[in-house]
């Protein structure tokens, strides 16, 4: 658990730095991390709206504005630092960032950044070089 929060702390603090590489592991970890933390403010936020609910005189109406605006306080901030991993991520992979733009493309394009996204580090040396936690794709060995 502390090393998804490590990276999902990393990716915090290198939320605007578009440059340099981050590796699979690293990258998943703090997908991870991102997730669980978005699960956690929704429990949070479900709280809210029972107490709001639940409430004789304030009605789910304001509750429901208060999860709102929690919810779309998070996503805004994440954004950035999502980017900037996602970049880094692709950059060791050996591709510019400018790919990420795939996801316009409807379904087709956010399948691709994901097959994009899970691809071993290529040590051509291009955009730096590649961290030294590396995770195996397929750890299963052939046999000799």
């Amino acid at each position: 658990m502390s090393e998804i929060m490590r990276a999902y702390k990393s990716m915090w603090q290198n939320y605007a730095d578009f440059n340099g590489r981050t590796s699979v592991k690293t990258y998943w970890m703090a997908i991870l991390g991102n997730f669980l933390v978005s699960i956690a403010l929704s429990i949070v936020c479900g709280i809210i709206f029972t107490i709001f609910a639940f409430a004789a005189d304030s009605g789910a109406g304001i509750g429901f504005i208060v999860i709102c605006v929690i919810l779309a306080l998070y996503m805004l901030a994440i954004l950035v630092p999502s980017l900037s991993i996602a970049a880094r991520r692709l950059h060791d992979a050996g591709f510019p960032a400018i790919l990420l733009l795939v996801t316009f493309v409807p379904t087709v394009g956010q399948v691709a950044l994901i097959v994009l996204l899970c691809l071993p580090s290529n040590t051509d040396g291009k955009y730096g070089t590649p961290e030294e936690e590396e995770i195996e794709i397929f750890p299963i060995k052939p046999q000799e």
